[in-house]
């Protein structure tokens, strides 16, 4: 409850203690549990408590843009050392079908049924499986649900059985939000599934000035795949060599940097020439790293050693090829 009125404080600084306290037992009896609660509530709730222009005040910044002061990572210390901490909901939009979504009970294992009707913790195993088909059932409303939606079907799960699922210590006191781990469990199933399939995750069409010009303002953006960073570089094979360049002329601006080494060893690498033939030669170098079988990391050293160089690491991100 403090993390609540501390969240009103900050829209009503001038609030006597007093109402400030009718006002959270008032907001608690309606079912607001926490700050992230507090985006729900609507001037019928309170208007019995607080003047009009109160309750607009409170209404407009709860439904507003994120307010830092409502974290509850900042307004609540944890009940014990623990760095978790749980999002607020109004921070992003969230996809309709998740407020739809029923999670599976119908499909786990009996023990652990057994387990959550009784109010106990159920085995480890037991709860991965929850887990899994929860995932699976979230997957077929969305391939990739974000951290967002698994946000309210985590607190779905501690809602209805608190007693199994939610973030307690030994002294059976809250952790955090207390459901930080199933939260947890999800997201990290969801990555898994979907660890070899980086075009799982929709895009938005970025505008461009030439949409701009002509003038397509009445056309939606249209959800598309897209290449994105995900375990790892996402040009590691490029599919074809720079403009102007072919196989023979990157191999001979290889064998020219590899002549520079040679002679100055790793301080090659601080002349302008060298930085331009590693971006160049970028492609050709994949091709070596990638061949079948894969060369030992003795002879990349020996044949692309720029690799391995501070200057040419700094160049692959600054061009955006990794």
């Amino acid at each position: 409850m403090d993390s609540i009125e501390k969240a009103i404080q900050a829209v009503l600084p001038q609030l006597d203690e007093a109402k400030l306290e009718t006002l959270v037992n008032e907001l608690v009896k309606v079912g607001v549990e926490g700050p992230d609660d507090l985006q729900f509530i609507q001037e019928d709730d309170i208007k019995h408590l607080l003047t009009p222009i109160q309750c607009r005040k409170i209404i407009h910044s709860l439904k507003g843009p994120f307010n830092p002061q409502l974290s509850p990572s900042s307004s609540e210390p944890l009940s014990v050392a623990s760095s978790s901490t749980c999002p607020i909901s109004s921070i992003s939009s969230i996809s309709a079908w998740v407020n739809s979504f029923e999670v599976p009970w119908n499909k786990v294992r009996l023990t652990l049924r057994r387990a959550v009707d009784a109010g106990e913790r159920p085995a480890p195993d037991d709860r991965r499986h929850l887990i899994k088909v929860t995932v699976d059932a979230m997957r077929e409303r969305s391939l990739n649900p974000t951290r967002r939606e698994c946000v309210v079907v985590a607190k779905a799960i501690t809602q209805k059985y608190p007693n199994s699922f939610l973030d307690k210590n030994e002294e059976g006191e809250l952790i955090g939000c207390g459901y930080f781990s199933v939260i947890n469990q999800l997201k990290t199933r969801v990555e898994y599934l979907n660890r070899g399939n980086s075009l799982s995750r929709l895009r938005k069409h970025k505008r461009t000035q030439r949409d701009d010009e002509d003038g397509d303002d009445d056309q939606p953006a249209v959800a598309t795949c897209a290449r994105i960073d995900s375990y790892g570089c996402v040009r590691w094979q490029p599919d074809d060599y720079p403009d102007g360049e072919t196989s023979a002329s990157l191999k001979k601006k290889k064998l020219e940097m590899i002549d520079i080494f040679s002679r100055e060893g790793l301080k090659g690498a601080e002349r302008g020439r060298v930085e331009d033939l590693m971006a160049i030669t970028y492609a050709k170098q994949r091709e070596y790293i990638n061949a079948k079988p894969s060369p030992s990391i003795l002879d990349v050293g020996r044949v692309a050693i720029s690799l391995f160089t501070e200057v040419f690491i700094v160049t692959l991100h600054q061009s955006h090829q990794c």
